[in-house]
């Protein structure tokens, strides 16, 4: 996997694309039907033009690469029905695939495909589809092999929870991956995103391993599996960012806060950051009530802050400086917080982490 065209411009995308020096392929088009066509991809993410723009072209797309990473299964989450309709999208998923596939382009997943139409089309039009998935027996195994093994060095647990989803966890993580490893200093992430392989990194996406597993409890176990691996691996620091957010919204599957909360007390971070929103203060108060409850009296060294909010599929509005300084000086008087600190600047926090 040398040159790779990715579609489509979503999130997950614009994650392989921000920290695309962590990779060890290239990035050489995006595809997509709907939002940003024509755009440089790194114009919109950051406001810095990298030479790469969103293109609705499948044939000029696919030209010049050996691999398709699809970062979206085909079916619409429920509340981006609209948008999948209003652009024919599942249609175009099929496009996409079945062009990539005649021309013998490796099309990497990263999601399993879990509608089952979807799932019979790929099987009727002989899709060569590649994921990450592994068997419920080969998972077992690796905890079970694990289990009686002991750390042979001490590393630091970093967790990164957020407020509420969509708020720039991910992002967090990989920004602090890449200022330890710029510092000299070994360290790993356990991803929670569909992406940890294509990073070289370890992958906890509990969308996969609890359709693996079916067991939020042996899903624990896998996680502690891979932080014993990771310290025996010999990294002095091991960065974990929770999926969704920590405090339960009234909206959210109760079920979900549930499991996130199990592995955060599973995972034991030894330092925390708490990445939060600009209007989300009684959600702060129960993380934090959260975090000093399960995790032994802890509290946040910092808070993060994101530059832009997700308020749509495929849309941010972005925050303006005076916007984001206001909300810094909120948080510092209303909360029992040291920093508070840009998520793009996180290098900033590398003392206190360190």
């Amino acid at each position: 996997m040398k040159n790779v065209a990715l579609y489509p411009f979503n999130k997950i995308s614009q994650g392989l694309i921000r920290f695309r020096d962590l990779l060890d392929f290239e990035i050489t088009a995006v595809i997509d039907f709907a939002f940003n066509i024509g755009e440089d991809v790194g114009e919109v993410i950051n406001g810095n033009p990298i030479g790469i723009s969103v293109v609705d072209n499948i044939d000029n797309a696919l030209k010049d690469v050996d691999t398709l990473i699809l970062n979206d299964g085909g079916a619409p989450i429920h509340h981006f029905a609209d948008i999948y309709s209003k652009y024919n999208l599942q249609e175009k998923w099929k496009e996409v695939l079945k062009r990539a596939n005649d021309l013998g382009i490796k099309i990497i997943s990263t999601h399993e495909i879990t509608n089952p139409d979807l799932s019979r089309w790929i099987r009727d039009n002989n899709i060569n589809l590649h994921t990450f998935t592994k068997t419920k027996e080969q998972v077992v195994e690796y905890i079970e092999n694990t289990k009686n093994i002991e750390t042979t060095n001490n590393a630091k647990k970093i967790g990164i929870y957020g407020t509420r989803s969509c708020i720039g966890k991910f992002t967090a993580q990989m920004y602090l991956l890449r200022a330890l490893k710029e510092r000299g200093l070994k360290a790993s992430a356990l991803i929670t995103e569909p992406t940890a392989e294509l990073f070289n990194q370890y992958d906890v996406d509990p969308i996969r391993y609890l359709g693996i597993l079916g067991d939020p409890i042996k899903y624990n176990q896998y996680t502690k599996a891979l932080v014993t691996n990771c310290i025996n691996a010999g990294n002095e620091y091991i960065v974990m960012a929770s999926q969704q957010g920590l405090a339960y919204n009234g909206r959210d599957n109760i079920y979900g806060n549930l499991m996130r909360l199990s592995n955060m007390v599973e995972f034991n971070p030894d330092i925390i950051l708490l990445i939060v929103g600009f209007d989300d203060d009684a959600a702060i108060k129960d993380c934090l009530d959260m975090i000093r409850i399960y995790c032994e009296g802890k509290k946040p060294i910092a808070f993060l802050l994101p530059d832009k909010i997700e308020v749509g599929y495929g849309t941010y509005k972005a925050k303006t400086k005076e916007e984001i300084q206001i909300r810094k000086e909120q948080l510092l008087q209303r909360f029992d917080v040291d920093k508070v600190e840009n998520i793009n600047c996180i290098e900033n926090i590398i003392e206190l982490i360190k």
